[in-house]
């Protein structure tokens, strides 16, 4: 005997569209199918069922066919060029969106004294009163302080998952994480020295 079938879910053609009125980009409509979409729930039921090597294997066994599938051979209403490089396409769609909308935790990336005045400011005042500035020792130390912070703030984080503490200000240190990581990817950059 078969399971009980539910609802009978409406059928969908794949479809794509490149006009941006719509959704702001261009979009693909493939397939509507029921499920769970929050990334927490999922993982907690494969963990549950025992099924992350099954599922790890199908995402493997998915992704190896999408790259074994030619770009020359991919249908002319998708969006982008067949040999356009992705990589470098994402990057500089990455890059555009930072400059749009980020800011340093002080509003001005390019005042590195806490928000005030640029690095030469610094040197400047630090040099005059008789201080032998060391650029490797500076990026040094800024680099192992704002990892610092960093860990501070996940630590507040994790004080308010564990119950320690109910204070919503620790519970919104976590979300500051990602402007840490920020911050080190702009030390770490070749025009940071």
């Amino acid at each position: 005997m078969s399971a009980p079938k539910g609802p009978r879910m409406p059928q969908y053609r794949p479809a794509c569209c490149g006009d941006p009125r719509f959704l702001g980009a261009p979009f693909l409509l493939s397939e509507r199918i029921a499920g769970e979409t929050v990334p927490r729930r999922v993982l907690r039921s494969i963990r549950t069922g025992g099924l992350a090597e099954r599922v790890a294997g199908q995402l493997g066994e998915a992704m190896a066919r999408l790259h074994a599938i030619d770009p020359v051979h991919a249908p002319s209403a998708l969006p982008g060029e067949p040999d356009a490089d992705p990589g470098r396409a994402l990057l500089h769609e990455i890059h555009e969106g930072v400059d749009a909308l980020l800011a340093d935790r002080f509003g001005d990336d390019a005042r590195e004294f806490g928000g005030l005045v640029d690095r030469a400011a610094y040197v400047t005042a630090y040099e005059r009163a008789g201080g032998a500035f060391d650029l490797d020792r500076f990026r040094w130390w800024k680099t192992a302080s704002t990892v610092a912070w960093g860990v501070l703030l996940a630590r507040q984080a994790a004080a308010y998952l564990s119950g320690e503490t109910r204070d919503i200000v620790m519970a919104a240190s976590g979300r500051r994480v990602s402007e840490i990581e920020w911050d080190l990817l702009m030390q770490i950059r070749p025009a940071a020295a």
